[in-house]
């Protein structure tokens, strides 16, 4: 959050593969409800991965 609220300050540009669309200065409610959904799931995801690198490293060293 820390990071986009500087990238917003300097009003730089960010460019996303699967979302060509995206923009961090929208002002449209829309626009933003979608973001910030695509956000949540990606950090989502990022921790189901690590929860199940997590549980293979632990049955790895229970072996």
């Amino acid at each position: 959050m820390l990071i986009k609220r500087e990238l917003e300050k300097l009003y730089v540009g960010v460019i996303r593969i699967e979302q060509p669309n995206y923009s961090i200065h929208t002002k449209d409610p829309n626009d933003f409800l979608i973001n910030g959904m695509m956000e949540l799931l990606e950090a989502y995801d990022r921790m189901s991965t690590n929860l199940i690198l997590e549980r293979g490293r632990k049955a790895k060293v229970k072996a």
